[in-house]
């Protein structure tokens, strides 16, 4: 594939520079991740654009730009979901966040499989590690599914009724 006309607004020599720092990487997710090659550099050249924001010598996406992508384009709210789903796909709460973690991430999200979907917001929602969801954390993901859908769910009581038949 071709890197040098990947982007139009980047100049040769930034979209060459693309193809250097990336070209290992793409062949290397593609081969386990359910892209193309082309996705992964579609998908890493929107990463390489919040890179590029942070100045010429950064390497990262900085944690505030992943916590404004997910307020923003996701639409979650909720921070401490934000922060378990960072936790995951980096596997640790560096200050940055790694060119194959915003993979992994775009691997979840646009997945046809509905059991890797359910296995990666069980581990979001498994905070405690045990394997299993209590009622408060299932009460906190419905209503956020709820917020998300923006679907009036639950009539103004009606979660209450429902916690009461848990």
């Amino acid at each position: 594939m071709t890197m040098n006309k990947l982007d139009a607004t980047l100049d040769d020599v930034q979209n060459t520079r693309f193809g250097n720092i990336y070209h290992d990487l793409i062949k290397q997710m593609a081969k386990t991740t359910q892209f193309t090659e082309g996705e992964v550099s579609s998908i890493l050249m929107v990463y390489h654009k919040f890179v590029l924001a942070n100045g010429s010598k950064a390497k990262h996406m900085t944690k505030k730009q992943f916590f404004h992508l997910f307020l923003v384009l996701f639409k979650i709210f909720d921070l401490q979901i934000i922060e378990r789903i960072l936790l995951h796909i980096t596997l640790d709460m560096k200050k940055e966040v790694d060119a194959v973690a915003w993979v992994r991430l775009f691997s979840v999200f646009m997945t046809n499989k509905l059991d890797q979907k359910i296995k990666f917001t069980f581990q979001i929602y498994n905070i405690h590690g045990n394997g299993f969801l209590n009622r408060e954390i299932v009460q906190h993901a419905v209503v956020l599914v709820s917020f998300v859908l923006k679907k009036e769910t639950f009539p103004e009581r009606g979660f209450e009724r429902i916690n009461g038949e848990c």
